[in-house]
Formats: structure tokens, C-alpha cells, sequence
């Protein structure tokens, strides 16, 4: 019996014997947490005699590797537009470039969150996850 199994083994195809890998194996890609940022929240709350013009997030990636969000919003109407920015419902103050488009990024942070730096005046930074966009009626 012990001849046959060595016969046996013996006559085995070489694909079954082999245990070479035959593809290479890919490392685990680390995730950024400053890549994982969702989108800012918008609000639309216009009362009467403002509207809620559309806002634009187009996502990137800055040099770090994190992610970015290019807040858009334009007036067709032709008065300008403002951001009013918040953070978990507080209110993190307004953005404007006195026409009827306004443009700002924002960053994601290393804590997951949206950083806004405002070109001012004045200047300053500071957490954000929801905007509206205002403009006269």
C-alpha cells in the first residue's frame, strides 16, 4: 500500500505540489482620515424678500492628500450673494466677494472636520459643516 501512495504522489500534476504565488499580493492602502470629510450640510431657510440660490460642492484633493470642497454659489439674478456659515448649528459668520458669485474651500482637518479659512476682512478660520446661500429677491 505504501508503494501505491508513493506512485500515486509521485504522478500528481505540478499544479497541485506548487504553492508559488502566481499574482503579487497588494499592501493595504492606508485611508487619510483627513481624505474621509462629507460634504457641508446646505441650508435653504429664505424668508420673504431673499432667495436661496443654488450652491455647487465640487470635492478635490489638495497636496496633503486631503480632501477638498469648493463651495460655489451664483446669482443669476444679478444681487450679490452671501455665505452664512454654521457649525452644528451655530452660527460661524458670513462670506462675501460683493458680486453675485461667491467661491470659498474648504479643507477637511486631520479630525475629520470641515476647516473654513476666510480671506476676510477680517481673516480667520474656524470649523464648519453647514452653509446657506442668501441673496435679495
Amino acid at each position: 500500500m505504501l508503494s501505491f501512495f508513493v506512485i500515486f504522489v509521485t504522478f500528481l500534476p505540478a499544479s497541485v505540489l506548487s504553492c508559488a504565488a502566481t499574482s503579487a499580493v497588494a499592501a493595504p492602502v492606508a485611508t487619510l482620515t483627513c481624505a474621509t470629510c462629507a460634504n457641508v450640510q446646505v441650508l435653504t431657510r429664505a424668508t420673504a424678500g431673499e432667495i436661496n440660490p443654488t450652491i455647487t460642492q465640487t470635492v478635490g484633493t489638495n497636496a496633503s492628500g486631503c480632501r477638498t470642497i469648493t463651495v460655489t454659489c451664483a446669482n443669476p439674478g444679478g444681487n450679490q450673494v452671501f455665505f452664512f456659515w454654521e457649525e452644528d448649528g451655530a452660527n460661524r459668520g458670513t462670506s462675501t466677494d460683493a458680486t453675485t458669485t461667491v467661491t470659498r474651500t474648504l479643507v477637511c482637518d486631520s479630525n475629520a472636520e470641515l476647516v473654513l479659512n476666510e480671506p476676510g476682512p477680517p481673516p480667520g478660520t474656524g470649523l464648519v459643516n453647514a452653509v446657506e446661500c442668501l441673496a435679495a429677491a
